[in-house]
């Protein structure tokens, strides 16, 4: 029987984490420590996975606490977690993840400045992006500081993120990061040659449809002239969300529906098959912690047009090698992001994308990425 455990605390019970968890518990299971996934909550308001499609190789426990939203926010309090911590604080390591002004974050934090919690066992795990922040005044940024305060221990997916946290406490000291990155199932995420030959240059957008962090409708309005001069150029959206008729109202009055597509949600098998068909991939948020879909593209082989505002830009983009960045806020950075890549002979866009699947294999490798993070892990 195992003696330690490594509990990961997180808020909704998304597929996109599964192939993570179950790295990590193939490779603590090896060393005799016990994983576990607590979830804050089964699913979200604002998500809709079908959770049943996705097997679970770890074990994982679903709180039975309160939720409430505050608009695009939810908001947990899971007073059987802190009783769990409380029970399981001696033997077990705890990443604490989520959203980090949940009530039980907010819980443990104050557990351990009370001394309750030991401070070395915990680890706040943020995907913080200065860029991404969406409250910017005196009582977020003091609530925020306080909580952060309280650790002493981040993970961290990126740079962005390290510098993020730098700038929530307000310091340059030495901080513990322990580097994990977003990791995506290469063996799935695998290029193939498109069965279909086009004629045109296809970008691939995977996207919540959200305006207020994927900016739909802030890249279609300032590339709109660009995309209506290039009449062999087609842009294909892939996701739901809240924003979907404004979204679609958008693009007919402009009369973009011939250049751009919203082909609703799609399942895995079928993400893969249009980034297949695709010459380049396209993420152009306004706020985008750390996207998971940008390290899918890598692995796909596909060239970068991406926002600065990504969380992994500086791990995944290498400027005119493997893809452009540009300002999301900035019309004139947009609308020479779009030329660059435009510009670009078929034979250039694939050069791009084998320089994409080069960075992933160098830097997004799934057991390397966590052999590394746990050999950092003191305890394990």
């Amino acid at each position: 029987m195992t003696e330690k455990e490594f509990i990961m605390i997180t808020d909704v019970n998304s597929p996109y984490r599964d192939h993570l968890f179950s790295t990590l518990n193939h490779k603590l299971k090896k060393k005799n420590i016990a994983f576990k996934v607590y979830f804050m909550k089964s699913e979200s308001k604002i998500r809709r996975w079908n959770n049943s499609l996705f097997k679970k190789n770890y074990k994982y426990m679903i709180s039975n606490g309160l939720s409430f939203s505050l608009g695009m926010h939810e908001f947990h309090y899971n007073l059987d977690i802190i009783k769990y911590i409380f029970k399981n604080r001696k033997k077990s390591l705890f990443i604490i993840g989520g959203s980090w002004n949940s009530p039980t974050t907010l819980i443990i934090s104050l557990l351990i400045q009370f001394k309750i919690f030991n401070k070395n066992n915990f680890y706040l795990w943020s995907e913080s992006n200065y860029k991404s922040f969406i409250f910017k005044n005196s009582i977020i940024d003091f609530l925020r500081k306080f909580i952060f305060s309280k650790f002493v221990k981040f993970v961290v997916p990126s740079e962005m993120a390290i510098k993020s946290v730098k700038l929530i406490l307000k310091t340059d000291k030495k901080i513990n990061f322990f580097l994990l990155p977003n990791i995506v199932n290469e063996k799935k995420f695998t290029p193939e040659p498109s069965k279909i030959k086009y004629n045109k240059i296809i970008a691939f957008w995977p996207a919540r449809l959200h305006e207020n962090s994927k900016g739909i409708i802030n890249f279609l309005k300032k590339v709109k002239k660009l995309i209506l001069n290039n009449p062999n150029f087609r842009i294909l959206i892939a996701g739901d969300g809240p924003d979907k008729n404004k979204i679609n109202t958008f693009i007919k009055v402009n009369g973009l529906n011939k250049s751009v597509r919203l082909l609703g949600y799609l399942k895995e098998n079928e993400i893969i098959k249009k980034y297949n068909e695709s010459d380049f991939f396209l993420l152009p948020s306004l706020r985008d912690p750390c996207p998971l879909s940008v390290i899918e593209a890598l692995w796909m082989s596909k060239p970068l047009l991406i926002s600065d505002h990504c969380g992994n830009i500086n791990e995944a983009l290498i400027s005119s090698t493997n893809g452009f960045s540009f300002d999301p806020k900035n019309s004139l950075s947009v609308e020479t992001g779009l030329i660059n890549m435009l510009k670009l002979p078929k034979n250039k866009l694939r050069e791009f994308g084998h320089a994409s699947r080069l960075i992933a294999k160098q830097k997004f490798k799934s057991d390397e990425c966590i052999d590394n993070f746990l050999k950092k892990i003191k305890g394990i």
